[in-house]
This record gives structure tokens, sequence and C-alpha cells, in this order.
């Protein structure tokens, strides 16, 4: 994992970023209302940070710059179903914040050259607010996930289906009908639709259509167990929380200054 990478002690940060930001939910695992406080400080930072980078972005030039890729999306997902208490759509928020925040700290650690590599191409300051932010997406939604929600399956399961549909769609019509893929690369999504995602990970295969049929059905496979885990952690986590600690409200009261 460190060893052989010139930038070992980069991910060596992160992990120990990840690992301490999930000691700190589990220390608040009987605060509920605390743990609901700092996710929507979160969530506000986010929103804000990150409509104003894209202002910027806009008022440069770079009219492409505007959220696409899947922590992009994610950002303004959780911000805003958090910060708006849209009961039906913060499911989506906490899975989509979960995995983009997840997924882009295991990648520091797999393969901390190409992590530093790639996060330095722009500029130190965006690549130390890129971690920063999915970071902190990854903590508010861990604490909802966690400390906080219940997400009942059997009503929200769709939700997340047809949220995740949606954001594949944004972005081939991104990917077919404007020049983003030509001035940034291909999405996440669009990779692992179209199975090119294969070469980058094995630059040597030659992919037949078997192999692209097994690979759409591991893909599946993968993405099913991704959704149920999220449900089995939550559910877990939640009924724990309210044997210890009463907590049991399917959704959080609005945030006050007054007691």
């Amino acid at each position: 994992m460190f060893g052989g990478n010139t930038y070992w002690w980069a991910g060596l940060a992160v992990l120990l970023l990840f690992v301490g930001l999930n000691v700190a939910v589990f220390t608040l695992r009987d605060k509920p209302e605390l743990s609901y406080k700092i996710a929507y400080g979160i969530a506000f930072f986010l929103i804000l940070y990150k409509t104003s980078e894209y202002i910027y972005w806009q008022a440069v030039g770079q009219h492409l710059k505007v959220p696409v890729e899947f922590s992009a999306i994610s950002y303004f997902l959780f911000g805003i179903t958090i910060v708006f208490r849209i009961k039906k759509l913060d499911v989506l928020g906490a899975f989509c914040g979960f995995l983009a925040g997840m997924f882009y700290s295991v990648a520091s650690w797999v393969s901390p050259d190409s992590f530093v590599n790639n996060g330095l191409q722009e500029s130190i300051f965006l690549f130390i607010m890129a971690i920063v932010n999915h970071h902190a997406l990854y903590f508010g939604s861990i604490l909802m996930i966690a400390n906080v929600r219940r997400f009942e399956i059997k009503k929200t399961w769709w939700c997340n289906l047809v949220g995740i549909a949606v954001m594949i769609g944004y972005s081939w019509i991104m990917h077919l009908f404007t020049p983003y893929t030509e001035l940034y690369g291909k999405l996440i999504f669009i990779r692992i639709t179209d199975g090119s995602i294969l070469n980058y990970l094995f630059p040597s295969l030659v992919v037949t259509p078997l192999f692209t049929a097994i690979y759409f059905v591991v893909v599946s496979i993968l993405f099913t167990f991704l959704l149920l885990f999220f449900y089995w952690l939550n559910g877990r986590l939640a009924k724990k929380r309210e044997e210890r600690t009463g907590y049991s409200l399917a959704f959080p009261e609005k945030i006050t200054l007054r007691k």
C-alpha cells in the first residue's frame, strides 16, 4: 500500500485522518443532538465553499467547471438536504457523501503517488481543500448515518437508485453534448458505465464481450452490496443508539440556539 511510493507519507497522513474521524464519530455516539449540529455545520460550510468556488470558475471564464463529478454533486446533495431539512432526500445525500468521502480517502492509501500527482495538477491550495472537503463530507455523512438518522430501506431505497440513475444520465449528457471530457477527462460514471475503467485499471487487459458482460454483473453486485451495507450499518447503529440513549426520532429536531 505505502511501499515503493514516493509520497507514502501523504497516504499515511490521510489514513490517520480517516481513522481519527471515525474515532470522533464513536466518541459522539451518545450525543445525537451534537452530532446533528456538527453535520449541519459541515453541510453549511460545504454549500458556501463550493458555491464560492464555482462562482470563481465562472468569473474567470471556465464555464464548464460545474458540479458534474460524483463528489462535486455529493457536496451539494449532502449540504442542501441537511441545511434545508429535506427529509425525503437526505438519505441520498448521506449515501453519496459516505461513498464519495470514503472512496476518495481509500484511493489515497492505495496509490499515494497518483493521489498527490493528480491532486497537484491545479494548485496546492485546491489539493489541500479537496482533502478537507472530502473528509468533511465523509465526517458529516457518517455522523448522520451512525449517530442521528434511521433510514428505512423499504421507504427510501428508490431514492438512492433514482438519484444515482439521474447522476449517470447527467454525466452522459455532459460527455456527449459538451467538450467536458476533452477538457477535463472522463467522468467516473462514464468510465464505469462504458467499461473504460477496465483499461485504466488493467492497461494490458484484452477486453472481450464476455469479459465486459461479467464486468457489468460484478459492478451491479458491488453496487447492491454497498447499498445494502449502507442500510445495514445505519440500522445496526441506530438500534444500539436507541437502546443506549432512548433517542429514536426518525428525523432530527430543528437546530435552535435556545434550550
